[in-house]
């Protein structure tokens, strides 16, 4: 799709047909060695409107956290890791996901789509990859890929 304008990943659906059937979309700085048919399966099975893939992510804060209630120090925690699912911009869409599209011609982000349609009750679910992925958006994630890929590790 051309865009004369930026309209976010969810909003540049507006430029295509509503599909008929069960639609991937994946953002074009990712590489992932995922395992789609098992992603549509589990979409599937789980009658979702949308799929999000998520990845597992782990920062680690490089100081003490200070837990305070007010000012009294309740808990230390020396250099904490905090684990999170990531969104990893690959998406499984069905056809009424279109219905919760804006008919404005803004930007719409994927996490847009998704906010409307977990408050429309529709299902929602994510898929965790387990599999390589890496977004290559930035030069150093691009080189550390091009390691991964030189050893073997990208799959």
């Amino acid at each position: 799709l051309n865009e004369n304008r930026p309209l976010g990943t969810a909003g540049s659906l507006r430029l295509m047909e509503r599909p008929e059937s069960t639609l991937l979309v994946i953002n074009g700085d990712v590489l992932t060695s995922l395992d789609f048919r098992a992603m549509r399966a589990f979409h599937a099975d789980h009658r979702a409107v949308l799929t999000v893939g998520v990845r597992k992510y782990a920062f680690s804060v490089p100081y003490g956290v200070v837990d305070c209630d007010g000012p009294a120090v309740t808990r230390l925690r020396e250099k904490p890791t905090y684990t999170s699912f990531v969104n990893a911009g690959i998406y499984l869409l069905e056809p009424r996901a279109f219905d919760h599209l804006p008919d404005a011609d803004g930007p719409f982000n994927m996490t847009d789509l998704i906010e409307a349609l977990v408050s429309a009750s529709e299902p929602v679910v994510s898929f965790p990859i387990h599999e390589y992925w890496m977004d290559i958006g930035q030069p150093e994630d691009y080189e550390a890929v091009q390691r991964d890929v030189a050893a073997g590790l990208a799959g």
